[in-house]
């Protein structure tokens, strides 16, 4: 739900939405595809599913009951940011597009 949820917003502000739920599928997105941003959820990172690094980055997503040491982790790992979930798609949407207008084209 929360995936088809921010592909509807993401998809409205205008950018091309492609979701994974497993570590296959999300290796086989970022091999045919040029990634720009990764929306990687808590369970997979957790599971230690890495992608190939996006072109301007990834963010993590985490619920209330996801460890606080994960959040660390991925900071650790590189994250551009957090995504808290319950969350307001406009604001995701908004970090999206600050992450996005940061990276040079």
């Amino acid at each position: 739900m929360v995936a088809r949820i921010l592909e509807h917003k993401l998809r409205r502000e205008g950018h091309d939405v492609h979701s994974a739920r497993s570590a296959e599928e999300v290796g086989a997105l970022c091999a045919h595809l040029e990634v720009d941003v990764v929306l990687l959820s808590a369970a997979l990172f957790a599971r230690g599913i890495t992608t190939p690094r996006p072109r301007a980055g990834w963010f993590l997503l985490a619920g209330t009951f996801d460890a606080e040491s994960l959040v660390h982790d991925a900071m650790a790992a590189g994250a551009a940011g957090i995504v808290r979930l319950p969350f307001k798609p406009t604001e995701v949407a908004a970090q999206v597009a600050t992450l996005l207008a940061l990276v040079p084209s």
